[in-house]
């Protein structure tokens, strides 16, 4: 478990030094817009993070070390779950679609 989770801290720090430099380079309007995005998007949950690896490291208990895990885990989780449900939308898109032109074909 200890592998496992170092393994999705590294993908995390990843991640968020991604959306750090990513947000950074963001021309944004002048009513603190990326400012907010920073802060909610980036900030805040690497801080979370952060926080769930100092309870991983001083924390002797398997619950509390499960709890950092999902913790560091939640927002590969998040994207996962955003990637499968755009997955999911441009199919059932592309089904509508084939359907439409299937019966308009049929329409005389």
């Amino acid at each position: 478990m200890q592998k496992f989770f170092w393994a999705l801290v590294a993908v995390d720090a990843g991640l968020f030094l991604y959306l750090l430099v990513a947000t950074l380079k963001q021309r944004g309007p002048a009513d603190g817009g990326r400012e907010m995005a920073l802060f909610f998007g980036v900030l805040l949950p690497g801080a979370l993070a952060a926080l769930a690896v100092v309870l991983y490291v001083l924390s002797s208990s398997t619950t509390w070390r499960l709890v950092a895990l999902l913790i560091v885990a939640a927002p590969l989780l998040f994207i996962a779950a955003v990637r499968a449900r755009s997955a999911y939308i441009d199919f059932a898109v592309r089904q509508d679609s084939l359907r439409h032109s299937v019966s308009s074909e049929r329409k005389p």
